[in-house]
């Protein structure tokens, strides 16, 4: 047998395959068509990301704070970087809330088990 008898031999079997059995035709070629997208998506999910050269910007603690120029940001909501030591009246009637019995109460018996945890341990 030369290369040209197994070439031959070969289209016969491919047009065979074509005409007499589509359905098998079509389904091998479905696979090898899933195949090859499963490698693709295999090769792009699995090729390293360029990494981004990190800007490097040194802190300054006094700099103005950098508000983005945007309609829907509100000017008076970002806080000022120096805080003032003490609250002003206003500021603790504002923000303040005095916990009640029952709150106070939970804060306990939570303090309380912790305090137990630490302490049972050195017993």
């Amino acid at each position: 047998m030369d290369i040209n008898d197994l070439i031959d031999d070969l289209r016969e079997q491919a047009d065979d395959l074509v005409h007499n059995k589509p359905h098998v035709f079509v389904t091998v070629i479905f696979i090898v068509a899933l195949f090859l997208v499963g490698l693709v998506i295999l090769l792009i999910q699995t090729t390293p990301k360029k990494a981004k050269p990190k800007q490097q910007i040194e802190f300054i603690a006094d700099a103005p704070i950098m508000i983005p120029d945007e309609p829907n940001v509100e000017k008076n909501y970002y806080q000022y970087r120096t805080t003032p030591e003490r609250w002003s009246r206003s500021d603790l009637e504002n923000w303040f809330t005095y916990p009640d019995d029952n709150t106070m109460k939970q804060i306990e018996k939570s303090n309380d088990n912790i305090v137990d945890e630490i302490t049972g341990v050195a017993q």
